[in-house]
């Protein structure tokens, strides 16, 4: 029994035991490790229990609970994962019971060994492995948690790796204190180290995606980070909570972007030069489409779409009218004045005629409105066509013989919807 781990209270314990049970794999009798709870009651441990998702044909070892009492890391050979041993986590739910293993992913694991996962009251990940580019042996590494997902891992350096075997790393991230294990002088034995500050650590850019208008967040933005040139470094979808992190370099230019799909994208630029901040917090503010142009309605099914004056074709016709082309005109100039701006164009028919007859029309009269939208300058890429023929008309004209010529040409239009 070993790498006993404990929630905050310390009432429940996690534990590795190997199992008592020998099974055959490659032609050798092994006992895997397996990972078991117990519980603090009157003073004493007892329930003590197999965890659900362990196996007799792999190990499960190395368990860390996070601060929240809500993760369990651990480390497994199982199936499926990229090498010898991976890092994965599974969810403890309040009911007693347990997600399944998630693998922590091809950023953190590798072909080789990684193992003693250690989660900090932070949420930062440290582990050891061998394989990565390292000092030797396994090296630990350090792992930050952005958005709720880990960033690349970060070798610890020389000061605390050697060309042999360091790993069990745990540290106190108040006090800065770290103890782990190594086999540098021949024997595995423990040492203990004292953190010092690295202001790099603390380039970061943090902020909030919200509505400049409504002042309210706006959960599942995309935040982009650029660098001088314009190079995407990396981006996010934001949270419940919109809020966003990225990690930076000193002496650099960054541009920070937000967009949203009902939104115009809010860029603003910064630096960590000389005269520049090491910390920044940015609030982006959008300014959606319907408060900038009046043409810009959301509609009866809470779609936001550009409203022009209707389209309409002639009978049985997918051809451009005059009139039509005029109306046109001012979703260009509205695409041109929003580059970011990416539209549906939606074809529909009226009753009259078979259903696979008017879906092929309105498919054709969809295609033509893009065309003519291309020939305007407008780049195909922006731009989507799809038809739905009879399947959402505007008013009662459901069945043939109901309606006069003027009731049944309303269904016979074209309709743009903000996809970007």
């Amino acid at each position: 029994e070993s790498n006993a781990v404990f929630t905050e209270k310390g009432m429940v314990m996690y534990f590795n035991r190997n199992n008592t049970k020998r099974v055959k794999i490659n032609g050798e009798r092994v006992s895997n490790i397996q990972l078991y709870r117990a519980e603090k009651v009157d003073n004493k441990w007892t329930n003590v229990t197999l965890l659900p998702f362990n196996n007799d044909l792999y190990s499960i070892e190395h368990p860390s609970i996070s601060k929240d009492g809500k993760t369990l890391y651990f480390s497994s050979n199982m199936s499926g994962g990229y090498g010898e041993f991976d890092l994965y986590k599974v969810m403890l739910h309040t009911d007693g019971s347990y997600g399944d293993p998630i693998n922590l992913g091809a950023s953190v694991n590798t072909a080789f060994r990684d193992q003693f996962p250690y989660i900090s009251t932070i949420n930062t990940l440290y582990y050891a492995t061998n394989g990565k580019q390292g000092l030797g042996g396994l090296d630990i590494y350090r792992v930050n948690m952005i958005n709720g997902e880990f960033d690349n891992p970060i070798n610890l350096g020389s000061s605390i790796n050697s060309p042999r075997d360091d790993y069990a790393f745990i540290i106190d991230e108040v006090t800065n204190e770290s103890y782990f294990s190594s086999n540098r002088d021949g024997l595995d034995q423990i040492y203990s180290g004292k953190r010092k500050e690295n202001i790099r650590a603390k380039y970061m850019v943090i902020g909030r995606v919200q509505d400049s208008i409504s002042k309210k967040i706006l959960p599942g933005s995309q935040v982009s980070l650029f660098d001088e040139h314009g190079v995407v470094i990396n981006d996010i979808l934001t949270g419940g909570d919109a809020s966003y992190t990225f990690r930076l370099e000193p002496s650099k230019k960054y541009t920070v972007r937000a967009t949203n799909s009902r939104y115009i994208p809010q860029n603003i630029s910064f630096s960590t030069q000389k005269d520049g901040k090491i910390s920044h917090d940015i609030l982006l503010t959008l300014l959606s489409y319907e408060n900038a142009e009046e043409i810009i309605k959301q509609d009866r099914k809470g779609d936001i779409q550009v409203e022009l004056e209707q389209i309409f074709f002639d009978f049985d016709q997918a051809v451009i009218k005059r009139q039509a082309a005029a109306t046109l005109k001012d979703l260009v100039t509205i695409m041109k004045k929003y580059p970011e701006m990416n539209v549906e164009v939606s074809a529909h028919t009226d009753i009259r005629g078979s259903s696979e007859y008017n879906l092929l029309l309105s498919n054709k009269r969809a295609e033509s409105t893009m065309k003519y939208l291309i020939s305007q300058g407008i780049n195909k890429n922006r731009l989507r066509s799809i038809g739905y023929g009879e399947m959402q008309p505007l008013n009662n004209c459901i069945k043939e013989g109901l309606c006069s010529d003027e009731e049944y040409e309303i269904n016979r239009r074209c309709e743009f919807t903000i996809m970007q």
